[in-house]
């Protein structure tokens, strides 16, 4: 009879324990990703669709003598780190608020940039926002965190990732520029240029800014990640040559697909299709709320940058030529995608995005430390008492009765 009493006393507090797991998982701001997710899925425009003419005029203002220049001019502001937590990456993000704060007084009707604070940390992500007629958005990202995985060292972060805020730079320059604006047609689409907080920690700025716009009901019509845009000294010595790296693992289906065909249509290099195998940028956090997101980076995973998180990762690694066609590519990305006056959703096809379970615990413990501590010290104790309810069943007297209580409690 004690024995059984203990056993009773033993469950219930097992599925008691259990229980909370339960709840502080289903409460994780994560837990979704365990689940396949629906995104929405349009139709973009296909090649005879194309502004061509205009893609191309746009494309020619892209300077790689201005984007060298920059990438230099920010080599040298942020010399040490633009760690997310830190006071150098604090005041990196205001610098370049300062930056897009410049931009907003060519047209302070329809520019606007936001600076979208965080709880956790002090490094704001930010959002240079250009109004077109329609409420759909158009999101080209980038990040402004650095970080060398030696807590003691530098992170320089040139290519990972100035590389890729010289991009965004560059094509809303091109995209708030009056001589060049003027000449355009109406704006169909609202174009957003993000500079996340965060990313390197687990994409934290571009999870809250994506679980707000979700929030919110924002439409979200396509959002492409520039992450490391110079590096192309792994392709050259493989005999593979300059490319894209077009990663497809992580990724919108359909607007990887229309990523792809900007690449055949507007770039004088190919794509090669990569695999991130993991959670590996900001696209991400679009795709974990159900919006398009697509990568493309400098090269093929496996030749990228080596000297990424390092205080190596500096200027002498960047082919400035290589960065020029990422610029152009995006500048080809908005362009069509800002005057397409229709966008619909697709009705023959929809985009799922599935992650596996060890994202979900690597995101888990980078978006809510606290939490998923609790969880590890819970699921340790649930498996403890059951370890000790098993022996005690095995070994004890009373395994009849044991073997009852176990029943009634199922």
């Amino acid at each position: 009879m004690q024995l059984t009493r203990d056993l009773t006393v033993q469950l219930g507090s097992l599925m008691v324990l259990f229980t909370i797991l339960v709840v502080v998982l289903k409460n994780s701001s994560v837990y979704p990703i365990l689940f396949n997710t629906l995104i929405d899925t349009y139709q973009y425009p296909r090649k005879p669709d194309f502004h061509v003419s205009l893609t191309r005029s746009l494309i020619g203002d892209v300077s790689e003598e201005r984007l060298g220049h920059r990438l230099e001019e920010l080599s040298q502001l942020f010399p040490d780190s633009r760690y997310y937590n830190s006071e150098s990456g604090y005041r990196s993000a205001l610098y370049f608020y300062d930056v897009l704060q410049g931009f907003t007084q060519r047209d302070r009707g329809r520019y606007t940039v936001r600076r979208f604070k965080h709880n956790g940390w002090r490094q704001p992500t930010l959002i240079f926002r250009i109004q077109g007629i329609h409420e759909q958005i158009v999101i080209l990202g980038c990040h402004l965190d650095s970080m060398n995985l030696n807590p003691f060292a530098n992170a320089p972060g040139v290519d990972d990732n100035l590389s890729g805020i010289d991009v965004v730079l560059e094509a809303l320059d091109i995209f708030t520029n009056e001589s060049i604006v003027s000449d355009l047609p109406v704006l169909q689409n609202t174009l957003e240029f993000h500079f996340y907080a965060a990313e390197e920690v687990g994409s934290l700025g571009s999870q809250e800014v994506f679980k707000e716009y979700r929030k919110n009901n924002r439409k979200v019509i396509a959002m492409l990640q520039q992450d490391m845009t110079g590096y192309t000294e792994g392709s050259n010595k493989k005999g593979i040559g300059e490319h894209f790296g077009i990663i497809t693992d992580y990724a919108s289906v359909t607007l990887t697909e229309f990523v792809k065909s900007l690449v055949d249509q507007y770039s004088e290099i190919p794509y090669l299709e990569t695999r991130c195998r993991k959670v590996c940028s900001d696209h991400v956090s679009s795709l974990m709320y159900g919006y398009p997101g697509a990568y493309a980076l400098e090269s093929v995973v496996d030749m990228s940058n080596p000297y990424i998180h390092s205080d190596q990762d500096t200027l002498e690694w960047i082919n400035i030529g290589h960065v020029r066609k990422h610029a152009e590519l995006v500048v080809a990305y908005i362009s069509e995608l800002a005057f397409t006056e229709d966008l619909p959703l697709a009705s023959s096809v929809k985009d799922y995005m599935s992650f596996g379970y060890y994202d979900f615990i690597i995101m888990f413990s980078m978006t809510d430390t606290f939490r998923f501590v609790w969880c590890v010290a819970l699921l340790a104790t649930c498996v403890a008492l059951g370890g000790s309810i098993y022996d005690d069943v095995r070994g004890g007297e009373g395994v009849d009765q044991a073997y009852e209580v176990i029943a009634h409690h199922e």
